[in-house]
């Protein structure tokens, strides 16, 4: 009795340690406030709680809990009526949710210390009912183990690595376990079992697998796992090609919560992005391709508000009419009244005249629809063409300053609609492969001709603008010929006025924040644009703040509930990612009265592939902000500091064309309009990507194969030894005995025509050794259960179970090892 009690004693020790192992591993990657000691506990706990269930005083005791519980939910459903269940079962969904919540990597603090225990409570006794069961009930070493490696390559292959002591720790169990399952194997072939210690050889293995363990723990080893780039570098190529090749992203509207980041409407948290391949990309340099704009900042994220109701002015259209006029009402408040004097302003190589300007070719420079040389070449008209790959969306990638048509989609199959901040939409998701190409404008950011042109910008241009106008024509109207002057001009009011109303529309969508906002936030932006005279300059001062005084981190956790997400991350989280830095620039653009709006998408990696193209990932998802400046239009601009430079693009500025045309836009373009597409069927597949199946891609498809034909086969096993455990003794002897004959077939000993069961029986003894039950004895106990229907207790059922695993041994041992791996391992006969 001592014996098994100590028998027992170490059995829970290898146990806990085996939990433990299992909750570290899989707690450690959820980064929730819980320490080792905790999980130790956690692992003790529910240990103990099945020794206690297992017992006749503790299994009243839990049965009488579970009749309480659910008593007590039977009465709340009586009481509160069967349509308000969902109130009654209110607790339990909470818990359902926070274990999701959990589990999925998203805690924050919002999150109970009670709901949090409860929940790993919960999960620690999933844990540990099968290591009880397999360990101390019934002791198989196959079932104890096997689920623990699948464990821990599981976790390594979704997080590319493993908690080491929670590894050590599995391994130390391994080792013993398998000591132990030898140890019995080798005493059931003994007659006389009592003659034997079992507990003794156990002990004596316990500290000889722990100092193995610690001996090889002592090893210095490098920081990073064993490395074989031949081998690592094919199991990832076939891994992503198996991914990319039959996992698809799918939802209708995009938005960074689909591609592993925080939903927009509830900043912040973890981010879990993947190398799914979403976009293939050709373009002339790394572009920002924009998905989704919000509006609308709310405190804890951004939503976009329906403007349906309004007529608001098409956004894309106005901003190129901007871009084609705008810029002209600067320049003349500068003094400058054609495009050589603004050519020399921008390359700085002379001073502005101030000359005298002849009336009709005043009218013609504001009237023109050209531009000067240096313009055109900072703004260069550039073709990009994007293909969808592991994606189906209702959702187009397009720049900012882009043109239609947008070309390459079946307009028969599609039809598109741009809603009013200018991003594209189709009627239906866009099947995967499709291909679209189109035109835009590719800013040359990071240039001083570019950073001169847009300073030029500041609140109130176009109404001084308009005055100026308003002035010249009372002069011309005195005039005896000014009829003609007076209309012309009357035109080019017009147009101004047109934008100077959309910029009052901008200024009231795009410079609003919440009445709650700390007051600290606003002072901050204050603060920080104080020195600064252009809207362009105080942009540029609150984008370098951020850059430089806050950590990018992908790893963050979210911000408690009652704080301002901005609020946050300026003063308390000061770590992020590009959420983070696009809301605090949107935000402080705001609070100084500058327009701007909340930007998602894709930003283009930083090397292109061998043909000249981009492959765009989940990992290339990014948000930034766009901002709107007077008489220009609206600009990016990228706070994120490894993002910093990425918008920059170079033009030679040192020979240019005058007078270059702005290309032809569509003036007459209505909202809500369906877009109509060209199909170009000529360029159809021409960017697909088809990966070739090479030798080794076939043999790691029969891999995958034969591993998802073991793990059937084990559940198959697992299915049938639960089976033969609930249903009645005699059915059981029954399908034991039919079993029993095809393991022996396995082997080759198959029955002869017109040999009894009993002569075959005998011919098997003669064959094999057993060491407590014989096949005749089987065969009398089939034969009394079959003709005679006899009872069978559970002793005897027992015995006939462990004669069944013995000749299942002794025949396996018999076969060659292909043949028992292809039999007993895949295909189903074990």
């Amino acid at each position: 009795m001592k014996k098994r009690y100590i028998d027992y004693l170490i059995l829970s020790f290898v146990g806990i340690l085996y939990t433990f192992s299992v909750i570290k591993a899989t707690l450690i990657t959820m980064r929730i406030p819980i320490e080792g000691w905790h999980m130790l506990l956690f692992a003790t706990g529910v240990i103990l709680f099945y020794y206690l269930v297992y017992t006749k005083a503790g299994r009243i005791v839990f049965l009488c809990s579970c009749a309480v519980a659910i008593g007590y939910t039977v009465y709340k459903v009586l009481i509160n009526g069967i349509t308000n269940i969902s109130m009654t079962l209110a607790p339990l969904s909470r818990l359902i949710y926070v274990a999701i919540q959990v589990g999925t990597g998203y805690y924050d603090e919002t999150i109970s210390d009670l709901s949090l225990m409860i929940c790993i409570s919960v999960f620690s006794l999933f844990v540990a009912f099968p290591v009880y069961y397999f360990l101390v009930k019934k002791f198989s070493f196959y079932f104890l183990i096997t689920p623990g490696v699948a464990f821990f390559m599981i976790v390594y292959g979704i997080n590319r690595q493993v908690d080491k002591l929670s590894f050590y720790i599995f391994i130390t169990v391994a080792i013993v376990s398998y000591i132990r399952h030898i140890f019995l194997s080798s005493l059931s072939k003994k007659q006389d079992s009592e003659q034997a210690s079992r507990v003794s050889m156990f002990i004596y293995f316990v500290p000889i697998a722990l100092l193995v363990v610690l001996f090889s723990a002592t090893i210095p080893v490098k920081d990073y796992p064993i490395e074989w780039p031949w081998l690592d570098e094919k199991i990832n190529k076939v891994w992503w090609d198996l991914k990319e090749r039959y996992t698809v992203d799918r939802y209708d509207e995009f938005s960074l919560a689909k591609t592993g980041f925080g939903d927009p409407s509830r900043l912040g948290g973890p981010v879990h992005a993947d190398n799914t391949s979403i976009l293939l990309v050709t373009a002339p340099t790394r572009v920002y391709l924009r998905g989704a704009v919000y509006d609308e900042y709310t405190g804890s994220g951004w939503v976009l508000t329906d403007k349906s109701q309004e007529d608001y002015f098409e956004d894309r259209v106005y901003d190129q009419r901007e871009f084609t006029y705008g810029w002209k009402a600067a320049a003349v408040e500068l003094g400058i009244y054609n495009l050589d004097e603004f050519e020399e302003y921008l390359l700085d190589t002379n001073k502005i005249h101030n000359e005298n300007v002849d009336q009709e070719e005043y009218i013609a420079f504001l009237r023109n629809q050209t531009k000067p040389g240096v313009l055109a070449l900072l703004f260069p008209e550039k073709e990009i063409t994007v293909q969808h790959l592991n994606i189906r969306t209702m959702s187009l990638f397009t720049p900012l300053k882009m043109f239609l048509p947008i070309k390459g989609l079946y307009s028969e199959a599609y039809r598109l609609n741009e809603d009013s901040e200018g991003i594209f939409r189709a009627d239906k998701r866009l099947r995967k492969d499709s291909k679209y190409y189109f035109n835009y404008l590719q800013p040359a950011y990071g240039m001083k001709a570019m950073e001169k042109f847009l300073r030029l910008s500041e609140e109130g241009i176009y109404d001084r603008f308009n005055n100026k106008i308003n002035l010249l024509i009372e002069k011309v109207e005195q005039e005896d010929d000014g009829y003609k002057l007076k209309q012309a001009l009357l035109n080019v009011v017009n147009t101004y006025e047109m934008l100077g109303n959309r910029r009052d529309e901008i200024y009231q969508l795009y410079t609003n924040i919440p009445e709650q906002i700390p007051e600290r936030v606003v002072e901050l932006a204050k603060e920080i644009t104080a020195s600064h005279s252009s809207t362009y300059d105080k942009v540029k001062s609150l984008e370098d703040y951020l850059r430089k005084n806050y950590e990018y981190n992908l790893y963050t956790n979210y911000p408690p509930e009652e704080q301002d997400f901005v609020d946050y991350f300026l003063f308390d989280g000061k770590e992020g990612y590009c959420s983070y830095f696009a809301s605090s620039l949107c935000v402080m653009t705001r609070a100084v009265g500058i327009p701007s709006r909340y930007v998602e998408g894709f930003i283009l990696p930083k090397e292109k592939d061998r043909y000249s193209r981009y492959l765009v990932t989940n990992q290339n998802a990014h948000a930034w902000a766009e901002v709107y400046l007077e008489g220009i239009g609206w600009i990016t601009f990228e706070a994120t500091p490894p993002m910093a430079g990425a918008l920059n693009y170079y033009v030679t500025l040192s020979t240019y064309d005058t007078n270059l045309a702005i290309p032809e836009y569509i003036e007459d373009f209505e909202e809500d309009s369906v877009i109509q597409n060209d199909f170009i069927p000529d360029i159809d597949g021409e960017y697909t990507v088809r990966k070739k199946i090479t030798l080794g891609t076939i043999l790691i498809y029969i891999s995958v194969l034969i591993i998802l034909m073991f793990i059937m086969n084990l559940l198959f096993m697992l299915a049938r030894w639960i089976v033969l455990h609930i249903i009645s003794p005699q059915k059981s002897v029954k399908l034991l005995y039919r079993y029993t004959v095809s393991l022996l077939k396995q082997a080759g000993s198959n029955m002869e025509i017109g040999q009894t069961p009993m002569d075959y029986a005998r011919a098997v003894d003669e064959r094999y050794t057993f060491s407590k039950y014989d096949m005749c004895t089987m065969v009398k106990i089939y034969y009394s259960v079959r003709f005679g229907s006899h009872d069978i207790d559970k002793e005897k059922l027992k015995s006939v179970f462990s004669f069944v695993s013995e000749v299942k041994a002794n025949t396996g041992r018999s076969m060659y090892l292909l043949k028992r791996v292809l039999y007993r391992c895949l295909l189903f006969k074990g």
